[in-house]
């Protein structure tokens, strides 16, 4: 719960003095553990380079960062008008379920025309390595006190204190909803490692629709305890309502399109070397 990571860290550029964040640290990390983990899931399952994987991931991330802000944006536009660059490039006013759209909007832009690869097979990849990326982020959410829960009397209540702290409700016991996030990302991500290790006869996109329905779960029911601010209709958060929405996208695409696809165990298995994105040419001398 303490914001910052480094305090008065020299600025070589200005002379001037920075903080460094817990928040960065840990969103840094996220994505260095998220990187590694697809990439090692690209190799072994769809034999690409590592630095396809990287370039896919700058572009899904970028998408991702831009879907993040633009989803927040809309859902609070009279925070945005007050201070729109303040909002823009602040570390909070992100919405997890804006990236998750964004970034999945360029992986199948990149990756559906791809012979052998296909956006299903990136999919199952990435999918393999998003819950434990996320459960890394959300300790940063916790350090930056952003995305409290509410009050509560039980023991394992938290006090956000410190001056930094994001949260608007200082001094009072809230529910750790970030650790709890934390933890139950991290069960899906180890839920997903069982999954396909257990079920031989799956098909492609079948890693990635119950990564889509164990992080909607997730996240549907973990509105209900959250206290920040947050749009309202009907009594849900606009973040249940997407997942509502993902919920019968996704089961449409298990019924209709899911035993359309290959077997799993077969293109995952030793798979050929292939390309996502041309190699560079080499110049000679």
């Amino acid at each position: 719960m303490y914001p910052v990571f480094l305090r008065d860290v020299p600025n070589p550029f200005t002379g001037e003095t920075f903080d460094i964040r817990w928040y960065g640290v840990w969103f840094m990390l996220a994505l260095l553990v998220g990187l590694l983990v697809f990439a090692r899931r690209g190799r072994r399952m769809l034999g690409l380079p590592f630095d396809d994987v990287l370039i896919l991931s700058v572009i899904v991330i970028a998408a991702g960062l831009l879907g993040a802000k633009l989803l927040t944006v809309f859902l609070r536009l009279d925070y945005f008008w007050a201070d729109p660059l303040g909002f823009l490039f602040g570390r909070s006013n992100i919405s997890i379920t804006g990236g998750l759209l964004g970034g999945g909007l360029a992986l199948w832009l990149v990756s559906r025309r791809k012979e052998g690869i296909g956006f299903l097979g990136v999919a199952d990849a990435l999918a393999g390595a998003l819950p434990l990326a996320q459960a890394l982020g959300r300790q940063g959410c916790f350090s930056a006190g952003c995305c409290y829960g509410k009050p509560t009397h039980a023991w394992w209540g938290v006090t956000f204190t410190h001056p930094d702290s994001v949260c608007g409700l200082m001094g009072v016991p809230l529910i750790p909803t970030q650790l709890i996030e934390s933890g139950l990302n991290l069960l899906l991500f180890f839920g997903l490692l069982i999954f396909e290790k257990l079920w031989k006869k799956r098909r492609q996109g079948a890693t990635f629709l119950v990564y889509g329905f164990g992080y909607g779960a997730i996240r549907f029911v973990m509105d209900f305890l959250r206290s920040d601010k947050q749009a309202l209709w009907l009594g849900l958060t606009t973040n249940q309502w997407a997942v509502l929405v993902g919920f019968m996208l996704l089961g449409l695409a298990w019924w209709r399109l899911l035993p359309k696809a290959s077997p799993a165990v077969e293109v995952y298995t030793n798979p050929p070397p292939r390309r996502l994105f041309p190699p560079r040419k080499k110049h000679g001398v």
